[in-house]
């Protein structure tokens, strides 16, 4: 695992095309543990973890115990993960924001647990083919704010073909349109034009490609 103990670290790693792949960690594993407040990760790919691609919890130990100041992740990738994409535990706290991210194929997208899921917002992101795509765990004061995402078909989540969610998950205003976005100006591979492209077109219906980069695509 990559541990993560300093306050207010962020990793920005927009522009790349940048995979952490924990293929090969071995059983249980995370592959980013972070033992902090505050954290914001930007613009990069954690795939394949045995366990959680991201846990974030002031226990070192992951145990879920303390307070969190505030999480960021942005156009982040989270797929494939044995347990969760996203792991957010602590007892008490401010916010934790996830937007234009994509949480694919995970055993579970994001499991938010203790206090601090009432406070996690989630908006512009895909969740798409995870076994439960958003799970609240502990008492919680309000819902977890999931409006404004794709759900996996037009209909929205907790319907057939799209991905479900816990009761205790806000998730009105579901987008209607998938979208694709690029991250690179690569010729191929993940966050490429290309692969918008090619993505797009094996889905059926209408939908959105979207640049969040500059340079010239060659």
């Amino acid at each position: 695992a990559i541990n993560i103990q300093d306050e207010g670290t962020t990793i920005d790693a927009s522009g790349t095309s940048i995979i952490v792949d924990g293929s090969s960690a071995p059983s249980p594993s995370n592959l980013f543990l972070v033992a902090a407040s505050s954290v914001t990760f930007i613009g990069f790919t954690v795939r394949n973890a045995p366990s959680n691609g991201i846990t974030v919890s002031p226990a070192f130990s992951g145990a879920c115990a303390g307070s969190i100041t505030s999480v960021l992740l942005r156009r982040m990738t989270l797929s494939g993960n044995g347990e969760n994409g996203l792991l957010i535990c602590a007892t008490s706290g401010g916010q934790a924001f996830v937007s234009d991210s994509e949480f694919l194929g995970n055993a579970t997208g994001i499991t938010a647990s203790g206090a601090i899921a009432g406070n996690v917002h989630g908006a512009g992101s895909r969740f798409v083919g995870n076994g439960l795509a958003v799970h609240v765990q502990g008492p919680v004061t309000g819902s977890f704010d999931a409006r404004n995402n794709w759900w996996g078909c037009p209909t929205g989540a907790n319907t057939p073909g799209c991905d479900t969610t816990h009761a205790a998950v806000d998730t009105s205003n579901h987008l209607t349109v998938d979208t694709f976005r690029v991250t690179n100006v690569h010729d191929s591979g993940e966050g490429s034009l290309r692969r918008a492209i090619n993505d797009a077109n094996s889905r059926p219906g209408h939908d959105v490609i979207r640049f969040d980069v500059s340079g010239t695509i060659a």
